[in-house]
């Protein structure tokens, strides 16, 4: 499963079946820690990402056998947990509105349109199943 993360999230609570992530912005050291104890096994980042990376990172990634690799994508990161992915997703296949789900799960309107429409598929992916609506 892959996962979006970011400098401010709690890399502990991450999921124990993300075995590959994408940096949106260079980590602490004490964080990358964190990710490779988890058993992180590839690392995605932005090429401007990669090169504000700290060599420790890198060497550190290297030495415990994380690939790092530099991918283009376009658009910012989803600021939705997988959690309310998940749950817009049956929630819309139950057919209620934007307006509703948007109220039962504290994310704004224009976020969900976003999900639905433009986000790209690749973002979050389990066992080779796309969790965003298609």
């Amino acid at each position: 499963m892959k996962h979006c993360i970011n400098p401010k999230e709690n890399v502990s609570q991450l999921p124990k079946e993300v075995k590959e992530a994408f940096l949106a912005r260079p980590l602490k050291f004490s964080k990358i820690q964190e990710l490779a104890e988890k058993g992180l096994q590839k690392l995605y980042c932005s090429k401007s990402c990669m090169e504000r990376m700290a060599k420790k990172c890198k060497a550190f990634l290297q030495e415990k056998g994380v690939s790092i690799e530099v991918q283009n994508l376009k658009g910012k990161p989803l600021s939705l947990s997988l959690e309310q992915i998940m749950e817009f997703n049956e929630l819309r296949k139950e057919g209620l509105s934007y307006r509703k789900i948007a109220e039962k799960i504290g994310a704004s309107k224009s976020s969900l349109h976003y999900l639905q429409r433009y986000a790209q598929r690749t973002k979050l992916k389990s066992n080779g199943k796309v969790l965003s609506p298609a």
